[in-house]
C-alpha cells in the first residue's frame, strides 16, 4: 500500500494537541487498538453515503435503463495520527483536508527523499518558474539520472518535488530483494513523502522514527543545495498574515518602495492603449501602468483598502482587452520581516533563503556598470500638479536625445526577420567602439525579462547568423566608415532609475536571478555584459 507520511510543525506538542487541532468532524471516536502497539496513535474512520451515482452512471441513465440506487457507494476516509521522538506524524487517507496546511512542516517529504537517494537516481522533479508569472512543470526522465540531464537551472527554476529511487531497505517493504539484486524503492517527496509500505501496522513507529532521523540530517545540502534557496509558503502559513498586513499598511501609507505591477496580458489579438484602475464606482484611465499610478488613484479617491482595487487592460475605445484583474493579482512586493526577505509573484509568497540572497547581489555585483563611463543623460520625468499627467519622457524621444550626447546610432528596429516572421531586435543604441546598449525603464520584472533577453538573443544570433551580422555591420558601417563588429562585443543594459544605490542593489529580486540567467548566456557566447543606470531628472509640467 502506497502511504503518504506527513510531519506536523514542532509547534504540535503531542498527539493530543494533534487531534485538538485537527478537523475531524463526522469522523467519530477513536477505535481502540487491538493489539499492543510499541507507540502513540489514533485513527480515526469516516464513512459518508453518496447521495448519488457515479456521474458515469448518471449521464448515461438519462438514455439507458440503469438502476441509479444500485450504484450509490460510500466514501471512506481515515486519518491516523503518529507520535515518536516528541514528533507527531499524520497519515490521510482520502483526508488531507482534515489537517490545517499551517500544522504541517513544509518541505519534508523533499529532504528525505534528498537525503535518501543518489543523485543519479532521480526520476522527476517538478519546477516552479516565478517572474512575471508563474511556470509550472513536472520533467520525468525515461531513465534515472541527475540533476543535470532534467536542463532546469536551479537558479531560475525552485523545485518543489523529487522522486527517486533508493536500494535502502528501511523504507518499508516485505518483500526480500533478489539476490545480488538490490531493490529499488521510489520515493516521491514534496510536503508528503510518499512510498509503498508493505509492512503490518505494527512497523509504522518504527518507519516513523527513521523518517524523522532521515529528515533531520543535512546531506542534501551537498547533492541538492537549491532546496534551501527559495520556499513557497502555503497560503495558511502563520507567516502570511503579518506579511499581508505589512502589504496593506504600506499601500495605505502611500509606500511603494519595491511594490511593482505587471502589466495584465491583453486577449486574443488585443493591445492595450490604455489601463483602467477602478474601485466600485471610481476609476481612472492611465497611458501606462505603475505602482504609483494606482497610488495616486488610491489617494485621489480615498480608497485604503487595496484589495478593492482592479486593473484591466482597454483599446483605444475604452473597451477591455483583457480580464479585470486584482491588484494583489499583478503586484510583485518585496519586504523584509524579523530579517528574513519575503517576495509576493502572481499572489503567492515565498521566504528567501539569506545566504542565497547574498550570493545572487554578490554575482550581480560583478557584472561591469558602465555609469560614469558612458554617461548616458538623464530621463525627464513630468512633475506636474495632476498625478496623472506625471510621465517619463517618451521612450524614442530619449534614445534619440541619449544617441546624440553619446555619439551613438539610434537603431529603429532594423527590419531583419528570423524564421517564422519574427522580427529581432538588436539593441537600441549602437556605439562606434561596438557595444550594443539596451535601454528599458525599471517599471516591472516582466518589462526587465524583455530587455535581458533582448541582450542575449542578439549575442546569439551575431554567433550562429551570418546575415543577421552582416546586416548590423551595414547599419554601423553606414554611420561610421571603417566599422567593424568587434569579435567580443558589450552588450548594456541601460536602466533608469531615481534610486540613490547602485544599479546591481535596486533591481527587483526576480529580476536579479533573470539577469544572471541571460548575462551567464551572453558570456557563453565569447561576449560581454555590463549594467548602466540611468539617472531621472524631474521637470514642471
Amino acid at each position: 500500500m502506497k502511504l503518504h507520511f506527513y510531519l506536523m510543525r514542532d509547534s504540535v506538542s503531542d498527539i493530543e494537541d494533534a487531534v485538538a487541532r485537527a478537523d475531524l468532524e463526522g469522523y467519530g471516536e477513536a477505535p481502540g487498538p487491538n493489539v499492543p502497539l510499541p507507540f502513540k496513535a489514533k485513527a480515526f474512520v469516516r464513512v459518508r453515503p453518496y447521495f448519488d451515482a457515479p456521474e458515469p452512471i448518471r449521464f448515461i441513465s438519462s438514455a439507458f435503463s440503469v438502476d441509479r440506487e444500485k450504484y450509490k457507494k460510500t466514501s471512506v476516509s481515515c486519518v491516523v495520527f503518529v507520535e515518536t521522538d516528541g514528533r507527531v506524524f499524520v497519515i490521510p487517507f482520502n483526508a488531507r483536508g482534515a489537517v490545517a496546511h499551517e500544522d504541517l512542516e513544509p518541505g519534508f517529504g523533499l529532504k528525505v527523499v534528498a537525503n535518501s537517494i543518489d543523485p543519479g537516481q532521480l526520476k522527476a522533479v517538478d519546477s516552479l518558474k516565478v517572474d512575471a508569472n508563474v511556470i509550472q512543470r513536472r520533467t520525468q526522465l525515461s531513465h534515472n539520472s541527475d540533476m543535470d540531464d532534467f536542463e532546469l537551472d536551479t537558479s531560475v527554476n525552485w523545485i518543489q518535488a523529487i522522486t527517486g529511487q533508493t536500494a535502502e531497505g528501511a523504507f518499508g517493504g516485505a518483500d526480500e530483494p533478489p539476490p545480488g539484486k538490490p531493490r529499488l524503492k521510489t520515493l516521491q517527496g514534496k510536503d508528503a513523502l510518499a512510498f509503498t509500505f508493505g509492512e503490518d501496522f505494527a512497523r509504522v513507529g518504527e518507519q516513523c522514527r527513521f523518517l524523522l532521523a532521515r529528515f533531520r540530517e543535512e546531506k542534501y545540502k551537498d547533492k541538492f543545495k537549491f532546496i534551501d534557496e527559495i520556499q513557497f509558503l502555503p497560503y495558511k502559513d502563520p507567516v502570511v498574515p503579518a506579511l499581508e498586513e505589512d502589504l496593506r499598511s504600506r499601500l495605505a501609507a502611500f509606500d511603494t518602495d519595491r511594490l511593482h505591477v505587471v502589466y495584465p496580458d491583453p486577449a486574443g489579438e488585443g493591445e492595450a492603449d490604455k489601463f483602467k484602475i477602478s474601485s466600485g464606482r471610481e476609476h481612472v484611465f492611465v497611458e501606462y501602468l505603475s505602482i504609483a499610478q494606482v497610488s495616486d488613484f488610491m489617494e485621489r479617491a480615498g480608497i485604503e483598502d487595496y484589495e478593492t482595487v482592479r486593473i484591466t487592460a482597454c483599446d483605444a475605445q475604452d473597451q477591455p482587452v483583457s480580464g479585470k484583474y486584482t491588484l494583489k493579482e499583478l503586484l510583485i512586493a518585496e519586504l523584509e520581516r524579523d530579517g528574513v526577505m519575503y517576495v509576493l509573484s502572481n499572489n503567492a509568497w515565498c521566504r528567501i533563503n539569506a545566504q542565497y540572497l547574498a550570493e545572487l547581489n554578490a554575482a550581480v555585483d560583478r557584472i561591469a556598470d558602465l555609469t560614469g563611463e558612458l554617461d548616458l543623460p538623464p530621463m525627464l520625468k513630468n512633475m506636474s500638479v495632476d498625478a496623472y499627467a506625471r510621465k517619463y519622457e517618451d521612450a524614442d524621444a530619449y534614445k534619440a536625445r541619449a544617441a546624440e550626447h553619446i555619439g551613438a546610432l539610434k537603431l529603429d528596429r532594423p527590419a531583419f526577420r528570423l524564421p517564422g516572421s519574427q522580427k529581432a531586435e538588436a539593441c537600441d543604441l549602437l556605439t562606434e567602439d561596438g557595444r550594443f546598449i539596451c535601454v528599458k525603464k525599471m517599471n516591472d520584472s516582466a518589462t526587465l525579462s524583455h530587455l535581458f533577453s533582448q541582450g542575449s538573443v542578439t549575442s546569439f544570433l551575431l554567433e550562429i547568423n551570418a546575415e543577421y551580422r552582416k546586416t548590423l555591420f551595414s547599419l554601423g558601417a553606414a554611420r561610421w566608415p571603417g566599422f567593424e563588429l568587434k569579435n567580443k562585443p558589450c552588450f548594456v543594459y541601460a536602466i533608469p532609475t531615481d534610486k540613490p544605490e547602485r544599479l546591481s542593489r535596486t533591481l527587483f529580486f526576480f529580476s536579479k536571478v533573470t539577469l544572471l540567467l541571460h548575462e551567464r548566456e551572453i558570456v557563453s557566447h565569447g561576449h560581454a555584459a555590463a549594467l548602466c543606470k540611468i539617472g531621472i531628472r524631474p521637470v514642471e509640467g
